[in-house]
């Protein structure tokens, strides 16, 4: 069973008509309503999606329901079709066959009864007349429906495929570009990891060069001016940083102004003041010792 579409023609501010809820409804409804909004209709055969629906009704609808189309729009309907389409035109041909057939039967019948009642057979052959106009005008008005439909719709086709042969070309495109950018990209990564592993490795390096340029550093000291000072003063230091000392005696020795130096005065050293030591490096010093 079916039902008329659940909404009248709504004519809309824009020009338009909102379109119904035509799923479920004969394909006939949808062409009716099509026709009282003014659109042109698309009616796609497709198979039922179960055996226990029938034939004729539609099973998709574009636009969908609440949607506004404008006058002149297409509304596209899939309906469930068991038949092929060949079997739907030689369908459609012999109806349409039988038909002519029927009225032309229908014509001749009242030709052959006019000798029996003129009155009665004019008036019927006019009938008949009226009514053969009457197909011709509705086959003429649905041929002129159909092939602004075909024409419209092939127009469409072939300008979304110019634009698809268009796209096609430019993925093309775009995807050769992104495969040497690719490629370039792989080749600046390799190159790039090798520096980063150079860089490391002289980072390392350095790290390793500056301990050791801080560990001399550190461990070098100047030698202090020793002359005039105790012997004591140079032992403390050669101890505290892990020198070796060799002392020489001389004996008695005088200031410039004649007086005697004490014991244990430094009067001479090696090397002189000044000059870098290490540990374990050899200080020589000579130091007044009063005679016994």
């Amino acid at each position: 069973m079916s039902y008329p579409p659940s909404d009248t023609y709504v004519p809309s501010a824009r020009g338009g008509a909102q379109v119904p809820q035509l799923v479920g409804q004969r394909v006939e409804a949808a062409r009716a309503y099509a026709a009282s909004a003014g659109w042109l209709v698309q009616v796609n055969d497709v198979p039922p999606a179960t055996s226990a629906q029938p034939d004729g009704f539609v099973l998709r609808q574009v636009p969908a329901a609440g949607s506004v189309l404008p006058t002149g729009a297409v509304l596209l309907v899939d309906v469930g079709r068991r038949r092929s389409f060949g079997e739907q035109y030689g369908r459609g041909v012999l109806a349409g066959v039988a038909a002519a057939l029927a009225i032309v039967a229908v014509v001749f019948a009242l030709l052959w009864s006019g000798a029996r009642s003129d009155d009665t057979g004019s008036d019927e052959l006019d009938l008949a007349n009226a009514r053969i106009a009457e197909l011709e005008a509705q086959l003429e008005i649905a041929a002129g429906d159909s092939g602004e439909l075909v024409a419209s719709l092939q127009g469409q086709l072939d300008a979304a495929n110019a634009r698809l042969a268009e796209l096609d070309a430019q993925v093309a495109d775009l995807t050769a570009q992104v495969d040497q950018a690719n490629t370039a990209n792989q080749a600046l990564t390799t190159e790039r990891d090798a520096l980063v592993v150079e860089r490391d490795t002289l980072t390392q390096r350095v790290a390793e060069l500056e301990a050791e340029l801080g560990g001399i550093t550190e461990a070098v000291v100047a030698t202090p001016d020793w002359i005039g000072q105790q012997r004591r003063t140079v032992e403390d230091f050669v101890e505290a940083e892990e020198l070796e000392l060799v002392v020489q005696t001389v004996d008695g020795a005088e200031t410039e102004a004649g007086e005697p130096l004490p014991d244990g005065t430094v009067v001479a050293q090696l090397p002189g003041a000044g000059t870098p030591l290490v540990a374990g490096s050899v200080v020589v010093i000579t130091v007044v010792a009063t005679a016994p």
